[in-house]
């Protein structure tokens, strides 16, 4: 029953994020080689007024469309557990265990799409031609990985590797985030979306504050000598470890509340 789920919430959340992330790909396609491939990145080129605002309608758009995508999930699971319709959906011989785990799997899914599309779509546009004859990039990073510690190329897979790790625990932390306000705004009887909005801004801060008092220690310790700088990689393995624990444990307990809440405290 959780894959007849699974795809169910798929085809009813696909196709709008479908529309939202073609128009991404269409206006990236644009911006490339209408606007992005005439830049000169010389010194004594400024950018002009038009391109600049172009280059920066880019970006918002960006945000826009991360935003979007994360809109329409909260909206998926809001309105399909939370609602009239979420009163029809727990009639069915479903747990709300199997209910949650599907929404999850979608969201993550989707959130990890979006983040891969949207890292995609940026590169493409600033890579162009003149950006590499202007900055020498490849050379750059070279001496940038050298000079901080990333002494052969196995260190700088493995930087690769850790980085796309921690985006899916930060991306299934987002999912949980969102859908933990949700939950617990529909504990109140009216004004439920605000209630979740703002239980979201609230653990957001409070997720963000753990984080911190956790990484702080490390930052404190890296700091105290020029010597750790030059040891960049130890530094980076050791910040993404630490920020993974957190993150699975801050995911874990939120999925454990948000299936308590469902099963036991919110009333359709």
């Amino acid at each position: 029953m959780l894959g007849k789920l699974i795809k169910y919430d798929f085809k009813a959340i696909s196709i709008p994020l479908l529309i939202l992330h073609s128009a991404l790909l269409l206006f990236t396609i644009f911006s490339r080689f209408f606007v992005f491939n005439h830049i000169d990145y010389s010194e004594n080129n400024p950018l002009s007024l038009f391109t600049f605002l172009f280059v920066l309608l880019f970006y918002i758009g960006n945000i826009a469309i991360s935003l979007g995508t994360y809109v329409i999930i909260a909206l998926r699971f809001y309105k399909h557990l939370f609602t009239e319709k979420g009163y029809l959906a727990r009639t069915l011989p479903v747990s709300s265990l199997s209910h949650l785990l599907s929404k999850t799997i979608v969201g993550i899914v989707w959130g990890f799409v979006n983040t891969i599309l949207i890292t995609f779509c940026t590169a493409f546009v600033i890579f162009t031609p003149s950006f590499f004859k202007a900055t020498n990039l490849i050379g750059g990073m070279n001496v940038f990985f050298q000079v901080f510690g990333f002494h052969n190329s196995f260190q700088v897979a493995f930087f690769l590797i850790a980085t796309v790790i921690l985006t899916l625990l930060s991306v299934i932390c987002s999912i949980a985030l969102i859908y933990l306000a949700i939950a617990l705004g529909s504990l109140f009887s009216n004004h439920k979306i605000l209630a979740s909005i703002a239980f979201y801004f609230v653990l957001n801060f409070a997720y963000s504050m753990i984080s911190s008092i956790v990484m702080l220690p490390l930052f404190v310790k890296s700091t105290s000598t020029f010597e750790s700088i030059r040891n960049l990689p130890h530094l980076l393995f050791s910040t993404y470890g630490i920020l993974s624990i957190v993150i699975i444990i801050l995911s874990t307990l939120s999925y454990f509340v948000i299936h308590y809440l469902m099963d036991k405290k919110i009333d359709l």
